[in-house]
């Protein structure tokens, strides 16, 4: 569907660095597209071991706010308001920062209205 610039987001007040051993990193379950690029910069960088804490989005962004960790999200997400000052974001290296978005359906199964109607919000060509 397209490419999304991802972003590591810290405490404002934070050191802008995932530090060794004691880091925290809040994220989504296993199976993120986000998580699994962290986790692979992570040990790229040889900066494991870490703790990992997979909660939802707005539990990601509070935790980083508060200083408890650091984590990779998409740039698009985390511009909102109720944290303007409360987090920044790092500009990641180029061979970490673009995460490439797919969007898959069961080919056998019926679309309905709605899925239609998606499809030709995104613009992607039909399948089959």
């Amino acid at each position: 569907m397209f490419d999304e610039e991802l972003t590591m987001v810290v405490a404002s007040g934070g050191q802008g660095h995932i530090k060794s051993g004691r880091m925290t990193i809040p994220v989504f379950r296993s199976g993120c597209a986000y998580r699994a690029h962290l986790e692979e910069w992570l040990k790229r960088t040889g900066q494991v071991p870490y703790r990992v804490m997979e909660m939802a989005i707005e539990a990601i962004l509070g935790c980083v706010a508060a200083g408890m960790g650091a984590s990779f999200l998409p740039r698009s997400v985390v511009n909102l308001p109720r944290y303007a000052g409360a987090i920044k974001c790092l500009t990641l290296p180029p061979e970490v920062v673009t995460v490439v978005i797919w969007f898959a359906r069961r080919k056998s199964g019926q679309e309905r209205i709605a899925m239609e109607n998606f499809r030709d919000m995104i613009t992607m060509p039909p399948i089959g």
